[in-house]
């Protein structure tokens, strides 16, 4: 069960795929979009713990800290994909208790 989706009710949209260059290296950034019926604060305390992506996104079959960070733009982790590969992630934004 998702943690956040208390309803059941979601609606997904992708706006694609950006790749741009920062600090020198190739950054691919993915932009995908959820509604979902629950309010902000539960939503956004679920998506600003990072290290537990693995917990309600089945894309990702394991996730981790690999930071000393747990939140902000200091914060970075590793996860694994459930079919094999992995990826090292770095917050480099993040709109707290916004919405769209």
């Amino acid at each position: 069960m998702n943690p956040v989706n208390t309803n059941g009710t979601e609606q997904r949209r992708s706006r694609g795929e950006i790749s741009g260059y920062r600090d020198g290296k190739v950054m691919t950034i993915i932009i995908s979009e959820i509604r979902i019926k629950a309010p902000k604060a539960k939503v956004w305390s679920v998506l600003s713990d990072l290290g537990t992506i693995s917990v309600w996104s089945p894309a990702i079959a394991k996730s981790f800290y690999t930071s000393e960070a747990k939140e902000g733009l200091e914060a970075t982790r590793h996860c694994d994909f459930p079919g094999g590969g992995y990826i090292e992630e770095r917050a480099t934004a993040m709109w707290m208790g916004s919405a769209a």
